[in-house]
């Protein structure tokens, strides 16, 4: 299987995106460093990917455990429901977790009756 420059670009391009957000333009410095200093910038990116991901996971983590506070003592299905309805995700859980920036499963109604 040959790799072609657009299939280098389309994963330069997806990496670009996962670790700052946007796609690159055509003409990103990237294509004009040394096969080492591309190697080099690759692993500084993975890098960053990593640390973004952790910072992500993280503050994940905070608002859950806010929502956790914000749950005690209340009758956690009710509650999920009320947020379902506030937030308009028609009991769709993992769209509740997206839009309240949360770790995914953790509205999962099952663990509410369980």
């Amino acid at each position: 299987m040959t790799t072609t420059n657009n299939d280098r670009w389309e994963l330069f391009s997806d990496f670009h995106k996962d670790v700052y957000g946007f796609r690159p333009s055509r003409d990103h410095r990237f294509w004009s460093l040394t096969e080492e200093e591309k190697a080099a910038e690759w692993e500084r990116m993975g890098k960053m990917l990593e640390e973004n991901e952790r910072q992500e996971r993280a503050e994940e983590q905070e608002r859950a455990a806010k929502i956790t506070t914000q749950l005690q003592g209340k009758d956690r299905r009710a509650a999920i429901l009320a947020l379902h309805q506030e937030h308009d995700t028609h009991g769709d859980g993992d769209y509740l977790c997206y839009k309240l920036g949360v770790p995914y499963g953790f509205f999962d109604l099952q663990k509410a009756e369980g």
